[in-house]
């Protein structure tokens, strides 16, 4: 499954599924203000050299992503929600990983979030390899765990607030 998105600009201004496939080359894909995304599904999703911008809200409910050589951005007004999913005994478990895209580019990936990321909770897990530069919020809910190989840059306009765990975990 999947397809490849490359060199245009694309702005979602309703609804999205990322479901598998590779959005590659110069350009970015948007989710304008108001939109709503899901990033989900075991299928491969590659971030290949072309930034993700989110202004509106992104829900990574599965799945693992690769990054290389670009990055994404939540901009301000932005939220993304670090979902847990209710497995068949009851469980829950995280969104997936996200980790760099080998020899893709020189550039290391980064979620620049001037937003909100959400790290959902009864329990879950989000593991995230690739650098955070913080001036939003990152607001961890009740029991869960953002487990970070790639760091995380805190600015002054940044905070981290909730009852939720963050590991720094060394690669």
């Amino acid at each position: 499954h999947g397809g490849e998105l490359a060199g245009v600009d694309l702005v979602v201004t309703e609804f999205f599924t990322w479901t598998a496939g590779t959005q590659s080359g110069p350009g970015f894909t948007e989710l304008a203000s108001g939109a709503s995304g899901q990033i989900r599904e075991i299928g491969d999703k590659i971030l290949a050299g072309r930034a993700f911008r989110n202004v509106g809200t992104l829900s990574w409910i599965d799945g693992d992503i690769r990054v290389g050589g670009a990055g994404i951005v939540n901009l301000s007004g932005g939220i993304i929600n670090l979902n847990p999913t209710v497995e068949s005994v009851g469980a829950f478990t995280g969104p997936g990983v996200m980790t760099i895209l080998p020899g893709y580019g020189v550039i290391d990936p980064v979620i620049d979030n001037l937003g909100r990321i959400v790290v959902g909770e009864f329990g879950s897990t989000a593991r995230i390899s690739i650098g955070i530069k913080n001036s939003g919020i990152i607001q961890l809910l009740p029991l869960s765990d953002l487990n970070l190989v790639g760091g995380l840059q805190q600015t002054a306009d940044g905070s981290v607030t909730g009852e939720g765990t963050i590991h720094f975990i060394a690669d």
